[in-house]
């Protein structure tokens, strides 16, 4: 069996965006449930085995030239996603559980709520909007301690989340809120201070890389 376990959410994000990139435009998102984590690996050989999702490249490109879709298979903990590319998806029963990620993203809550969709750049990441508020609170209220410690360390945290442009967006977005908040309390605060990393580390996805 072909690698499918990722080893990190970084990792399974990172796959899935990869992958969407490469013309899986469907999905389905499947939560595995915690009481039943004996079960988890039968439950991957038998969505892998029903969409054909363990193929080789070869086998793959047959399928594309015979104008079928070919399947992607990927999971993190109890988080499961199956994509597929254009094509007939004859194997799928009821077709209507796939979504195009073009006309509504995949959110999937992790460490936080991410949100995987298109943009004016193509596919890319954001914060979904549960998260994005419940980091301004956390900023919040750092500013309302009159903590410029704290206020830093928090805004630090989002440094630990791959740098995808919608993510990068929204971390300046916060910034700038953190720093209006502080000057309208009399926190003093600057910029410069602040750590802000742009640039996306690339993670390891399979055991074994």
């Amino acid at each position: 069996m072909g690698n499918y376990l990722c080893i990190s959410w970084q990792g399974f994000i990172q796959q899935v965006v990869y992958q969407v990139s490469r013309g899986y435009y469907w999905y389905c998102l499947i939560e595995y449930p915690e009481a039943k984590q004996d079960r988890w690996l039968r439950t991957d050989n038998k969505l892998m085995g029903k969409y054909s999702a363990d193929l080789s490249k070869d086998q793959r490109y047959r399928r594309k030239g015979m104008g079928k879709a070919n399947f992607m298979f990927l999971r993190w903990g109890r988080f499961a996603v199956v994509l597929h590319t254009k094509g007939i998806v004859e194997e799928v029963a009821d077709k209507d559980h796939f979504c195009d990620i073009r006309e509504k993203p995949l959110e999937v809550r992790l460490n936080l709520g991410y949100r995987i969709h298109f943009g004016s750049n193509g596919v890319t990441v954001h914060l979904d909007r549960e998260s994005y508020h419940g980091v301004k609170e956390i900023l919040a209220d750092a500013v309302r301690r009159h903590n410029p410690r704290l206020l830093k360390q928090e805004f630090d945290r989002l440094n630990g989340i791959p740098c995808w442009s919608g993510v990068v967006e929204q971390k300046r977005q916060l910034l700038a809120f953190a720093l209006r908040a502080a000057r309208k309390n009399g926190l003093v605060v600057k910029r410069e201070e602040f750590r802000f990393i742009t640039r996306r580390k690339v993670h390891k996805v399979f055991e074994g890389e």
